[in-house]
């Protein structure tokens, strides 16, 4: 996992390979974290994600909603299709933010 500040108060966390139940709990925590001390525009960019498990999609629902709550704006990025597929069968592509490319989600978080 790393973090990067894109500027105008926007933090990327950028996801390893797996985002699984070993992985899931240090992200969501390092997102909770980012939350506590004041973001509120954050992008989650899985371009490197080849997995995720049923405690990632919690962990990052919990962190949207914690965004939400606080007037926070939470996007996605640069899913495969399978992760993709995970998402529209758990239902999160309703009611979550995804775009195709890091740059995308900066200028939809930019632009709020």
């Amino acid at each position: 996992m790393e973090i990067t500040d894109n500027g105008n108060g926007i933090q990327t966390v950028y996801v390893d390979s797996k985002f699984d139940t070993v992985t899931a709990p240090a992200v969501e925590k390092a997102m909770l974290a980012l939350v506590n001390d004041g973001v509120r525009k954050m992008i989650c960019n899985l371009e490197h994600c080849e997995y995720i498990s049923s405690m990632a999609l919690r962990a990052v629902l919990n962190v949207a909603k914690l965004l939400q709550k606080n007037g926070g704006q939470f996007v996605l990025c640069n899913l495969s299709a399978y992760i993709l597929e995970i998402f529209e069968l758990a239902g999160f592509t309703r009611i979550l933010t995804i775009v195709d490319k890091q740059q995308t989600a900066v200028e939809k978080l930019n632009a709020c």
